[in-house]
C-alpha cells in the first residue's frame, strides 16, 4: 500500500514539474487605443475641487530600486504627502499626485497603492515591508513540486515570486482591476528589456506594441519582472502576439527613426519599439530587474515632459495651456558603494563580482538619469521662449529624496549600510519610513510649493525618530 502510494505521488510530481510554465499573456482581440489601462482613462481623485483642470497643478513620483529598502523609504514619502494639505486643507498634496513610475523594491510600494488606495497606510508594513519575504521566497521554491517546477525551462524563480507576491501581497489582483478604480495615479511599473537594455513599461501603451492585453495579467507578474535581479531571480518572459491589420504603429516611432542624429535616446526607443514588429526575431520577450536598464523610473518621465510621443506627455498638456506647476519627486533609495573588498589581498569570487557589476551598472544609470531630469528642469525654469514663441507660465519643481540629503554622518552611515534585500529589520524599516517623511518636509522646494498652494505640510510622527537610527 505505502509503495503504491510512494508510486502515485512520484508520478503526481512528475506530471507537475513537466506540465509547469509560467501564465502566458493573452493577445488582444482588437486593437483599440482608447481602452485599457492608460492615463486618460483615469480620473481625479473623487471630491478633488480641481476637477475643472486636473492637471493644473501635475504631480509625478519616482521610486527607485533596493529591496524592501526603497520600498520603506517610498512608504514614508507617501506619509509625508498624506499628511500635507494643500488649498486650505482642501485635500492633501498625496491626492494630486497623478503619476508614479517605479523600480524593483519602489514598485511594491507604488503598485499596492495604486490598487489599494489609503489601506496602504493600514496594512502594507503587515503584508510585506516587517514580512520576510526574502526567507518565504526560498522556503517556497524548496517545496518538492516547487523543485520540480523550478526545473521546467519554462519556469523560473521569478514566476514562483509573482505567485507569492500575488498570494500574500497583492490579493490576485490584476490590470483590470485597476481600470475599474479609474483614478490617477497611473503607476508605471518599470523592467528592464534583456535585449535592448532599456525600460519596459507595463502599460497597454507599451503591450499594444506585443498585440497583448495587459488588463489579464497581474500586478503581482509585473512587480516580480521590475524587481527580477540579475542572477539571484530569473528573467520573466511575455508572449509577443502576432498583430492584426487593425494595429496602427505610434507615428513617433517613424519620426524619431529618421531622426537618428537628433536625440540618440528617443531614436533607441524607437528601434526597440520597432523591434516587436519582428516575431521572427523576437516571438518572446524577457525582462530582468529594471534597474538593468534605470533604477530610479525616470526615462518615462523625461521622455513626458520632452516630447510628445507618449500617451501621457505632459509637454502636450503644458503647450494646452492646462498646466501651472509640475512637480517632480524622486525618492532615491542607492547606498554608498562598498569597498569593503578592497581591504582584502586576495580577489573577489565570482558572486561578489557579479554582484559588484550589476551595483555599477545600477549606480551609473541612476546618477546619469538623474542629472539628465536636474539639468533640463533647471534649463526649463530660465527658459521663456522656443523658437520665438513665448512658453505657458509653467513653473517645475524637482524634490529629491535621498540619504545623501542627511546631514548627521553616523545616521547617514546607519542607512548607507542597509542591505538590499527583501528582508530587513522591523527597526530598520522604521528608521526607513521615518527618514523619507524627515527628507521630504525638510526640502525647502516642498515647503515653498505647499506655500504657494495655500497649504500646510504637517510633519509627520514617524515611528522612531531618525536620531536613534545608528
Amino acid at each position: 500500500m505505502c509503495k503504491t502510494f510512494r508510486t502515485v505521488l512520484l508520478l503526481g510530481l512528475l506530471a507537475v514539474g513537466g506540465c509547469a510554465g509560467y501564465p502566458v499573456n493573452k493577445s488582444l482581440e482588437k486593437f483599440d487605443r482608447d481602452a485599457g489601462y492608460r492615463f486618460k482613462n483615469l480620473t481625479p481623485k473623487p471630491g478633488t475641487p480641481s476637477t475643472h483642470n486636473p492637471d493644473e497643478l501635475f504631480v509625478i513620483l519616482t521610486f527607485s530600486g533596493g529591496g524592501t529598502r526603497a520600498a520603506a523609504l517610498a512608504y514614508g514619502v507617501m506619509q509625508q504627502l498624506a499628511h500635507t494639505e494643500i488649498d486650505n486643507g482642501a485635500r492633501t498634496l498625496l491626492d494630486e499626485v497623478d503619476v508614479m513610475s517605479s523600480v524593483s523594491g519602489g514598485s511594491f510600494t507604488a503598485a499596492y497603492y495604486a490598487l489599494f488606495r489609503d489601506k496602504l497606510f493600514e496594512s502594507f508594513e503587515r503584508d510585506f515591508l516587517k514580512q520576510n519575504v526574502q526567507l518565504a521566497l526560498v522556503l517556497r521554491a524548496l517545496l518538492p513540486w516547487n523543485l520540480l517546477r523550478l526545473a521546467s525551462p519554462t519556469f523560473g524563480r521569478s514566476d514562483l515570486a509573482a505567485e507569492y507576491y500575488n498570494c500574500h501581497v497583492l490579493q490576485g489582483k490584476t490590470y483590470a482591476d485597476l481600470v475599474e478604480i479609474g483614478q490617477r495615479p497611473f503607476i508605471i511599473l518599470n523592467a528592464g528589456d534583456m535585449s535592448f537594455g532599456m525600460p519596459f513599461e507595463f502599460t497597454q501603451e507599451q503591450f499594444d506594441l506585443l498585440y497583448s492585453d495587459l488588463e489579464d495579467l497581474t500586478v503581482a507578474r509585473a512587480v516580480a519582472a521590475s524587481s527580477a535581479f540579475p542572477g539571484l531571480l530569473t528573467p520573466v518572459t511575455l508572449k509577443n502576439h502576432r498583430r492584426k491589420g487593425d494595429f496602427n504603429e505610434p507615428m513617433w516611432i517613424e519620426l524619431a527613426l529618421e531622426d537618428r542624429g537628433l536625440d540618440r535616446r528617443r531614436y533607441r526607443q524607437a528601434q526597440q519599439a520597432r523591434s516587436y514588429a519582428d516575431l521572427t526575431r523576437r516571438p518572446y520577450v524577457h525582462l530582468m530587474d529594471g534597474g538593468i536598464a534605470e533604477n530610479l523610473g525616470i526615462p518615462a518621465v523625461y521622455r513626458a515632459l520632452n516630447t510628445t510621443d507618449s500617451e501621457w506627455s505632459v509637454l502636450r498638456r503644458i503647450n494646452m495651456e492646462k498646466v501651472k506647476d509640475v512637480v517632480v519627486i524622486y525618492v532615491n533609495a542607492a547606498t554608498n558603494p562598498d569597498s569593503s573588498r578592497d581591504r582584502r589581498s586576495y580577489a573577489p569570487d565570482l558572486v561578489d563580482s557579479l554582484l559588484a557589476s550589476v551595483n555599477a551598472l545600477l549606480s551609473t544609470n541612476l546618477l546619469e538619469s538623474a542629472t539628465t531630469l536636474e539639468d533640463f528642469i533647471e534649463q526649463a525654469n530660465k527658459e521663456t521662449a522656443i523658437s520665438g514663441r513665448p512658453l505657458p507660465p509653467v513653473k517645475y519643481h524637482a524634490i529629491e529624496v535621498s540619504f545623501e540629503k542627511i546631514e548627521d554622518e553616523g545616521v547617514a552611515r546607519y542607512f548607507n549600510e542597509l542591505p538590499t534585500s527583501f528582508a530587513l529589520p522591523d527597526k530598520a524599516v522604521d528608521c526607513l519610513m521615518s527618514v523619507g517623511a524627515d527628507i521630504l518636509f525638510g526640502s525647502g522646494v516642498y515647503q515653498d510649493l505647499v506655500e504657494a498652494h495655500s497649504g500646510v505640510a504637517n510633519r509627520v510622527e514617524g515611528p522612531i525618530h531618525v536620531s536613534s537610527c545608528r
